[in-house]
């Protein structure tokens, strides 16, 4: 599962504000990546520990993020969701993409 963010700095900002957002980003990324394992293993139960999953977060333009990884890996398929306002559910079989 690959979850790609773009986030450029302003370029307004100053050093100790750079400092500041990075390690926020980084706080945020972790706290994504968490919550995105937790969900998967809601959702999925039981059906879990027979799929494979490996969980990436990238920062770079979700397109390129997504193109990037898919050529590193050899994907065969790519699986969009969507953005899950409307539950977990229909998110797995694509309902709303």
């Amino acid at each position: 599962m690959l979850h790609a963010e773009q986030f450029p700095v302003p370029p307004y900002f100053t050093k100790s504000q750079i400092s500041t957002l990075t390690e926020m980003l980084k706080e945020s990324r972790q706290a994504a990546s968490d919550h995105l394992q937790e969900y998967v293993e809601r959702v999925l139960g039981s059906l879990r520990q027979k799929i494979a999953l490996h969980f990436v977060l990238e920062e770079n333009h979700p397109v390129e993020a997504i193109l990037s990884h898919a050529r590193k890996q050899a994907a065969d398929l790519i699986v969009l969701g969507t953005h899950g306002r409307r539950g977990g559910e229909t998110d797995l079989v694509g309902i709303g993409c």
